[in-house]
């Protein structure tokens, strides 16, 4: 599974070199990893693969990475409010999120 997320980051920083930002411009991120649920089985990856991408954003010039773990469906909502707001003016927002999806 390393070799996933490697993967996954190659194609995060890959894709992003393509974005045609200063260098001084804002650049923020939301990553959420859930893995661990109510009803279901913890997932081994999610949780690792947010790691990884939030790393490898700061890397690459995000300055305001806000990595969340494990939220709920209120803390997701919070989240995505605040990431919204904090956003606010950025030149390039990027949202990562790994988990179960909704059906």
């Amino acid at each position: 599974m390393r070799a996933w997320r490697s993967l996954l980051t190659i194609v995060v920083a890959f894709t992003l070199s393509f974005a045609s930002t200063p260098s001084e411009a804002r650049r923020v991120a939301l990553v959420i990893g859930n893995s661990a649920y109510q009803h279901v089985p913890e997932l081994k990856n999610p949780r690792n693969d947010a790691r990884d991408i939030a790393k490898t954003l700061k890397s690459i010039g995000f300055e305001d990475v806000d990595l969340k773990e494990d939220l709920d469906y209120r803390g997701m909502r919070i989240a995505l409010r605040e990431f919204v707001q904090s956003s606010q003016g950025s030149e390039l927002t990027f949202v990562f999120y790994a988990g179960h999806s909704i059906e």
